[in-house]
């Protein structure tokens, strides 16, 4: 029996492939909340430095979008009948999305850093100089 020109066993493939997608957006989410937000911050307390409990909250997006990202590869790498032609520039735009969610990640971890100096370490310095440059350090990055 054919729907919209593919057979059952393609329909299955796409059912599959969009309850993988779908699933790693809802409970992807409730997991690393749960992990980002209930179980690191059991580890960091631990630490006498709150620099840790700056970075465990700037990893929350990332993680996720990078959950999803891994969610739609999988998923259309899984579905056989796509036509050869386009696993290359599939293969790309996953790339692009890897590189940009990890970019994203790190831009993230280097703002944590300079707004853990700023709150933490700049007020215990006697200089002014930090407080001046972090800005624009910030900026640049």
């Amino acid at each position: 029996m054919d729907f919209l020109g593919l057979t059952t066993q393609q329909w299955m493939q796409i059912g599959i492939s969009v309850a993988i997608i779908t699933g790693t957006m809802i409970l992807g989410r409730w997991l690393i909340r749960l992990l980002v937000h209930r179980l690191l911050p059991l580890i960091t307390r631990r630490t006498r430095s709150t620099l840790d409990d700056f970075l465990v909250g700037a990893l929350h997006p990332p993680l996720y979008i990078l959950a999803v990202i891994y969610a739609f590869n999988l998923g259309f790498t899984r579905i056989d009948f796509i036509p050869s032609q386009w696993e290359a520039p599939l293969n790309d735009v996953f790339y692009v999305l890897y590189v940009l969610a990890i970019f994203i990640a790190l831009a993230r971890i280097f703002n944590a850093l300079g707004r853990w100096y700023t709150d933490v370490i700049a007020p215990k310095t006697e200089t002014n100089l930090d407080e001046q440059l972090l800005p624009f350090f910030r900026r640049v990055v």
